[in-house]
């Protein structure tokens, strides 16, 4: 793994006409932060409120483009992290009860409705933060023509109101979705909640705690840059708690 805490040298943009050194945490941290106040929000916080933070930047005179920001966000801070979910998925079928048992598929289309929202953003050239933001739902939203899952979603460009205004048009109609949808049973709700409220750690859950711990909450943002001159990826996590890179295990980013 090429790690950007290694990257002695690489400049990034960091708003401003301004470039900080890829390997200072403080680069990135001040560009999460400049989109979060294009959309009024405080993403370098470890408030629970977001999580799954990713920001990707190209190196410094590639592309005009800064680059852009995922995270996902939870609504009253109810929904599961998608690290917790994509723990849980592969615990179904030994945790399923040997009677009157759901289906594999009703609970893990459970877990999708029960994902937090998805918010993809970029930064456009005129300095403007605009992205599109998205919520899973359940099977009986597949449309019939094609059978795709039709998520729920909404594009905003321009500043703080147009994402938070459809934040709170996803939301209201993520709640009209949930009033109008056939309920999924009793035992795929049960079993859906016994999966959501276990510790037990799977397999592909500790390899990402290992590799992609933001994928589980707030506390760490991933960091990658495309170095197009001599086409490296570069990646690494940032722990926001202390503003440093986070602390490395030997097999990966965090200990069992």
């Amino acid at each position: 793994m090429d790690l950007l805490r290694n990257s002695s040298g690489l400049l990034l943009p960091i708003g401003s006409g301004r470039l900080g050194r890829a390997e200072d945490p403080e680069t990135h941290i001040t560009r999460l932060n400049h989109f979060g106040q294009g959309m009024g929000i405080d993403l370098s916080s470890t408030h629970p409120q977001f999580s799954s933070k990713s920001i990707r930047s190209l190196k410094a005179g590639s592309y005009k483009a800064f680059g852009n920001v995922l995270f996902d966000s939870h609504d009253e801070g109810l929904e599961p992290s998608e690290g917790h979910i994509a723990n849980v998925r592969p615990l179904i079928n030994e945790m399923l009860p040997k009677d009157d048992s759901p289906s594999f598929f009703d609970v893990w289309d459970e877990l999708s409705h029960r994902s937090p929202y998805h918010h993809q953003t970029h930064i456009n050239e005129d300095g403007d933060v605009a992205g599109t933001s998205y919520k899973e739902t359940s099977a009986s939203s597949y449309d019939p023509e094609d059978g795709n899952r039709r998520p729920i979603d909404s594009s905003w460009n321009g500043g703080p109101s147009n994402f938070k205004d459809s934040m709170k048009g996803i939301s209201r109609s993520f709640q009209d979705f949930n009033r109008n949808r056939e309920h999924p049973g009793a035992n795929v709700s049960r079993m859906a909640n016994r999966l959501i409220n276990t510790n037990e750690i799977s397999y592909h859950g500790r390899s990402l705690l290992r590799n992609s711990p933001h994928y589980f909450g707030p506390q760490f943002l991933h960091v990658g840059v495309s170095d197009n001159d001599d086409s490296r990826d570069l990646d690494d996590q940032i722990d926001l708690k202390t503003g440093n890179w986070a602390k490395l295990d030997p097999k990966g980013y965090l200990p069992d």
